[in-house]
């Protein structure tokens, strides 16, 4: 298990979510490969793949289980976790966020941690569920981690 750590929006602030390693003989995408813009799905590759946020919840609620010795969640994989990590690493490159974007956790918080905010928040706004996926992780992200005064700015 590893720490994924990226800099959120480019205010000092560091997000880390706790990643596994890849799978043996799991693909990765080209280092040149074209990321999707800020609030876009990824482009479909095959049926399995995030193409509107109730997609997403259907995917992290099928892989997040409890660790019964601690109780916190945790997300055992799939396309929702790579959809997440596709996310956080897209965020190191937002340097102008709105003031809905931001979000701050001040510390490590894992993939299970974020698929269960996200499936939380979704619960409570069918609005974003037809949408693409990053509105809907964006907002969920914003309510949970909100910024105090004392975050950088």
């Amino acid at each position: 298990m590893r720490a994924l750590c990226t800099k959120v929006f480019g205010l000092g602030l560091t997000l880390c979510v706790l990643a596994t390693a890849a799978p043996a003989g799991a693909q990765t995408p080209p280092a040149d490969a074209p990321s999707p813009a800020a609030g876009q799905a990824a482009p479909a590759k095959h049926p399995g793949d995030m193409a509107t946020a109730k997609d997403l919840v259907k995917g992290c609620t099928a892989r997040l289980t409890t660790d019964p010795s601690t109780g916190d969640p945790v997300l055992s994989g799939g396309r929702c976790k790579e959809y997440l990590i596709g996310f956080f690493t897209q965020q190191k490159d937002n340097l102008t966020p709105k003031p809905e974007e931001r979000f701050c956790t001040n510390g490590v918080v894992s993939f299970g941690k974020v698929a269960r905010t996200v499936i939380d928040f979704a619960e409570g706004h069918a609005d974003l569920m037809e949408g693409l996926p990053d509105p809907l992780i964006m907002a969920a992200m914003h309510t949970a981690y909100p910024c105090t005064k004392q975050d950088p700015q």
